[in-house]
């Protein structure tokens, strides 16, 4: 890990986020190495920060500084994505019911899953394939996409999902309470301020169990968050758009 590329990156990122208003904090591994070890753990893959889907809209218009600061933007149902060689950092999009926050969560991979897997993801990012620069996008995605009409969209979104529910793919619920996120709490990271969920040490032995200030090279997401009889409704409904739109409602309906 260039440790010195990382943080000047998460600083680029801070900047727009901050500018943008976006409410965010300081998520799983990421938050785990503050907590724990002051520092960004050295073997970790990624940057992870969290936010409630109803920032999506902030983000999406954050698109084109991103780019003009070197950063690849990916979107999926879930994820909001910025790579800058070497990191990538990543956004869980939360969405609320009721006194739940939720994230998508896939249990079991479906048969055939080097096929499926590029036919999910493109599937996964077809409803967002015009929200950023045509130029970073992987040639074999923009064949894919320009062959794709658009208002097949979403039919074709729903036909590779029940496709891939056909070969075995399972998803549930990852839930934690929402109470974690509304009132945040703060920590110095890199000289930064950033969020962090309030009651952070029970928040980190959700993900990680009691024993989270031990590192744990077994440790898997099957602890406090896991929810099978929690109803995630149809996916190929779980756009970010409609998560912006039901949002829009319940704070009319308020």
């Amino acid at each position: 890990m260039d440790e010195k590329k990382w943080i000047e990156a998460l600083k680029d990122v801070k900047h727009i986020l901050d500018g943008a208003g976006v409410k965010y904090w300081l998520e799983w591994g990421t938050l785990l190495g503050a907590v724990r070890e002051g520092r960004i753990i050295p073997w970790d893959t990624d940057i992870d920060l969290g936010a409630m889907c109803s920032e999506a809209d902030k983000l999406i218009r954050k698109i084109p500084e991103l780019e003009q600061k070197g950063f690849k933007v990916d979107i999926t149902d879930f994820r909001f994505i910025m790579f800058r060689k070497p990191v990538a950092i990543s956004i869980a999009l939360y969405r609320i019911r009721g006194n739940k926050a939720w994230l998508l969560h896939c249990k079991k991979q479906p048969k055939f899953n080097s096929i499926m897997r590029y036919f999910s993801m493109l599937t996964d990012r077809i409803l967002y394939k015009n929200l950023s620069s045509k130029s970073k996008m992987p040639l074999r995605e923009r064949i894919a996409f320009a062959l794709i009409p658009g208002f097949a969209d979403y039919a074709i979104r729903k036909f590779v999902f029940k496709v891939s529910e056909w070969l075995g793919e399972e998803y549930c619920a990852q839930v934690v309470p929402k109470s974690y996120f509304e009132n945040l709490d703060s920590i110095s990271f890199y000289g930064m301020t950033f969020n962090i969920p309030s009651h952070v040490h029970e928040y980190l032995s959700l993900w990680y169990g009691k024993n989270w200030m031990e590192p744990d090279p077994n440790w898997t997401y099957e602890y406090g968050t896991i929810d099978p009889s929690f109803d995630i409704g149809r996916r190929e409904d779980l756009s970010i758009f409609n998560c912006l739109e039901e949002g829009n409602k319940n704070h009319k309906n308020l």
